[in-house]
């Protein structure tokens, strides 16, 4: 039923609406960004498979793939170029682009078949699909609504059974990053490792990643009125680290040394053997230098000692900002997520 206004009434209307925040109306239109996907596979072919219609963009063409049909198949060809197959026939194409028939995102299933060196690779995702060839293998580029990659990262980046308030500080702080950060990506917003953040699979709805997503939708970090593209860590080891500490350079945020009691009192300890004549790095970068000549393993973080050919050290990743072990161990002591996050990043805003 359609109320009938007089002009009066129709002028306080439209200026009652003019005062509304700007964010009623900018929620509208979901803040996206671009995923770079299965880099670390090098797929020379891929398979994408949907249960909803499915709109092809082939250059300059549209092709309507039905529900429930074959798997489109991808291939990479000596020149760079897609040789895309489905509906028993076969197309060359420079890009290749998958939507709704709507041309907005739709939901569908990407593989990595056999051969691989890692065997089948298969996730399920909500999103538009870019899809060119470099020249060593495809790649998959996403283009997905913020909340949906948060609650993706906050699944994939969680130990299991985390409690709540954890899950909550964990959203808040991926929403964050995927906000503000800026990675240094040509043609993407963000890879799917830990380069940026684990990316996998959308967590179902009732699921508490799902959930606590939902929970804290739109809420963000700031420190002096811009955004914290926030990091984070697996185990800090006892103390979290400055980026001074580590030789970054010191941004907007400059982070801050804060004191992990769980960590302190129980450390994730490891060790590892390294020739006498390797030079030991003295910052984050040349750790990571290290670590990619000799794996993962032989320097998992910034606190260590050594003695002769051994190092014996504490925690595991670079130890800057939330320390996912303390905070864990801060949520199941029943620890709300605002307190977590005011421990770990000092000075800054919930928003």
């Amino acid at each position: 039923m359609r109320a009938n206004l007089n002009r009066r009434d129709f002028t306080a209307s439209l200026l009652a609406a003019a005062t509304l925040p700007h964010a009623a109306f900018a929620q509208a239109t979901p803040i996206t960004r671009r995923f770079g996907v299965f880099s670390l596979f090098h797929p020379q072919q891929l398979l994408i498979q949907s249960t909803q219609p499915t709109l092809l963009h082939l250059n300059n063409t549209l092709h309507m793939v039905p529900p429930q049909s074959s798997a489109i198949r991808i291939q990479i060809t000596p020149n760079h170029r897609l040789t895309i197959t489905f509906n028993n026939s076969t197309h060359t194409a420079d890009t290749l682009r998958i939507t709704n028939p709507s041309g907005e995102a739709t939901t569908f299933t990407l593989t990595v078949p056999p051969p691989s060196l890692h065997g089948t690779i298969q996730r399920q995702y909500t999103a538009t699909l870019d899809l060119y060839a470099t020249e060593a293998a495809l790649q998959p580029i996403l283009t997905m609504d913020i909340e949906t990659a948060t609650a993706s990262i906050v699944l994939a980046e969680s130990p299991a059974h985390a409690p709540a308030p954890y899950l909550q500080a964990q959203a808040i702080i991926s929403r964050s990053f995927l906000l503000s950060a800026t990675t240094g990506h040509r043609n993407f917003d963000f890879c799917d490792t830990t380069h940026c953040q684990f990316l996998r699979e959308a967590p179902p709805p009732n699921s508490p990643a799902a959930i606590a997503t939902t929970q804290t939708t739109s809420q963000h970090l700031t420190y002096e009125g811009q955004i914290l593209p926030a990091m984070y860590s697996r185990s800090c080891g006892g103390h979290t680290h400055t980026l001074a500490e580590l030789g970054l350079p010191t941004h907007a945020y400059p982070y801050y040394s804060v004191s992990c009691q769980p960590c302190l009192q129980h450390p994730e300890r490891w060790h590892s053997t390294i020739t006498p004549d390797t030079q030991l790095p003295t910052n984050e970068r040349t750790r990571l230098a290290l670590t990619r000549i000799q794996g993962w393993s032989a320097l998992p973080s910034n606190t260590f000692s050594r003695t002769s050919n051994n190092i014996e050290g504490v925690g595991l990743g670079h130890g800057i900002g939330l320390c996912q072990r303390g905070a864990v161990s801060m949520a199941i002591q029943g620890i709300d997520h605002p307190t977590i996050l005011a421990h770990y990043y000092p000075n800054t805003i919930l928003s």
